[in-house]
């Protein structure tokens, strides 16, 4: 098992001067007030047609901003 470690040390190497690029910051902070907003709608154990219909448009919205960028 001791002759794995010397590979993960090396491929750590590798993995640490990775830059976070802004775009990626924007669509985490995206992805988590979604998950917070499903979170929210879906208390009642029932996400409404009217909610359905919100969360198709963000997606729509999300997928434009994404191809426009």
């Amino acid at each position: 098992m001791l002759h794995i470690l010397p590979g993960f040390v090396n491929n750590a190497k590798v993995i640490a001067p990775y830059a976070i690029n802004a775009q990626s910051v924007v669509d985490c902070v995206l992805v988590l007030l979604v998950a917070v907003l499903l979170f929210v709608l879906s208390r009642n154990e029932k996400i409404s047609k009217k909610e359905g219909v919100l969360f198709v448009l963000l997606y729509v919205a999300y997928s434009v901003y994404v191809f426009v960028r």
